[in-house]
């Protein structure tokens, strides 16, 4: 049985395209299609998973665009804001979501630089927090 990860890159590079334009389109479009038939974050994730030259090519579609609540905010481990975790060099947008949760100020704000810090200078395009 042939493998996906066999397929040529070109191909490859069209699969994660055609994924990750899909998610985008039925974010932005309010697709007709049902839930289970909507792509997703997941199947981006399960292509990163597949074999090493498929994350190789599916990580910066995976990491472009993050939204975090500001309680997962101040759950990051040290080991996803390191410099050694190759996705944040591939977010360009980055929403936070404020839930109405109780938090300490210092405590959120020093968890927001600490985000910030990990992303590499002058590659954020956008960032958004709201308030909900």
């Amino acid at each position: 049985m042939a493998s996906l990860c066999a397929l040529p890159a070109e191909l490859l590079v069209a699969t994660v395209e055609y994924v990750s334009s899909e998610y985008i389109a039925s974010l932005s479009t309010g697709s007709q299609l049902t839930a289970a038939q909507l792509p997703s974050r997941v199947d981006l994730q399960s292509l990163c998973l597949a074999c090493r030259k498929l994350r190789d090519i599916a990580t910066p579609a995976l990491y472009e665009s993050m939204t975090l609540s500001t309680a997962s905010l101040r759950s990051l481990s040290d080991c996803v804001l390191s410099q050694d975790n190759v996705g944040l060099k591939h977010v360009r947008a980055l929403t936070v979501l404020e839930k109405g949760e109780q938090f300490s100020e210092k405590k959120h704000a020093e968890a927001l630089c600490r985000l910030l810090r990990a992303l590499p200078p002058h590659k954020l395009k956008t960032f958004e927090y709201s308030y909900s």
